[in-house]
């Protein structure tokens, strides 16, 4: 179970783009609207004007999508090598979450299953990894957000393409520049805690969402958001065959994820109070999910109701 544990970090980075899947990956909209015959096709856009001293980039992300099929365009490259720092929805470069306060004890997650929920957990990682939970020291000493972890780790353990959790488009790009040294910063600001004594109610539901998740893991067309028509989605995004409805206020349909989480509305004026300062000081490439980008309510339309200039940069 050490290797789930080190699965830890990379959970919990990931957590906040597992429950706002529909918000940041979805790519169709169901209600009938007249297409808005200005959205641009691409996912590229660069921010100037309003006295910035140089340009900023804003991306709109698949986070089942692979970096190196962004990496092909020498025109993104362009951009990363000219920006100082990331702005992603999670990650950061100047502290790592920490998940119990010192001094704090906190339950078990094993303890907070009944007794089905434990019969089975148990035979999914005897099926996966061959190394169940019953009488195993390391699954029983694991707290709550720990065990999510490892079941997650778990599901996407033998998958080579983009898994939304331990690889993905935002997390591959925050590390190309963590890897050359420059900054990146979060734009979510919502804590990722561990669950305490007071909260177990709570975290008995978070680990029935995360079980919920293990249904038809085996399958083939399996995938972390149980989205049917996810390759198609994923084509479209890649021949960026969707609008940004730019005329619309909102989705309508908006999710609001978990318990805790802001909607996505609400999650964009966060982001506004973060990107504002960073561009006027730096030049950024702000990496966040499409549907951040989307509607009257997204990033884009903030950014030009602030006078700011931002236009669709073309990746042929």
């Amino acid at each position: 179970m050490n290797n789930y544990r080190n699965s830890l970090t990379m959970f919990k980075n990931a957590l906040f783009l597992i429950v706002s899947f529909g918000m940041s990956i979805g790519l169709t909209f169901s209600q009938s609207v007249e297409k808005d015959l200005d959205s641009p096709k691409t996912i590229l856009w660069e921010i100037s004007g309003n006295g910035l001293k140089q340009s900023s980039y804003i991306l709109g992300t698949n986070h089942m999508v692979e970096v190196d099929w962004l990496l092909s365009f020498s025109k993104f490259n362009q951009v990363i090598e000219n920006t100082e720092v990331i702005l992603t929805e999670s990650f950061n470069t100047t502290q790592t979450y920490g998940s119990k306060e010192k001094g704090k004890i906190y339950p078990t997650a094993i303890s907070l299953l009944s007794e089905g929920q434990f019969a089975y957990l148990d035979s999914f990682f005897v099926a996966r990894v061959e190394d169940g939970i019953a009488n195993n020291p390391d699954a029983e000493a694991m707290t709550v957000s720990e065990f999510i972890g490892a079941v997650y780790y778990v599901l996407t353990l033998n998958n080579s393409k983009a898994d939304g959790v331990t690889k993905f488009m935002d997390l591959q790009l925050f590390e190309i520049y963590q890897k050359s040294g420059r900054a990146g910063d979060n734009l979510d600001s919502i804590k990722i805690y561990e669950y305490d004594f007071n909260e177990t109610e709570a975290a008995k539901l978070k680990l029935i969402e995360v079980i919920k998740q293990i249904k038809g893991s085996d399958k083939p067309n399996w995938n972390i958001y149980h989205q049917d028509n996810l390759e198609e989605a994923i084509s479209d995004y890649k021949s960026f065959n969707f609008d940004y409805y730019f005329n619309i206020v909102s989705p309508g349909d908006e999710p609001t994820g978990s318990p805790g989480y802001a909607s996505l509305t609400d999650r964009n004026q966060l982001y506004m109070k973060k990107i504002i300062p960073y561009i006027t000081e730096k030049s950024c490439l702000i990496a966040v999910g499409l549907s951040h980008l989307r509607f009257k309510v997204g990033v884009i339309a903030l950014l030009k109701s602030q006078v700011y200039i931002v236009e669709p940069v073309p990746l042929p």
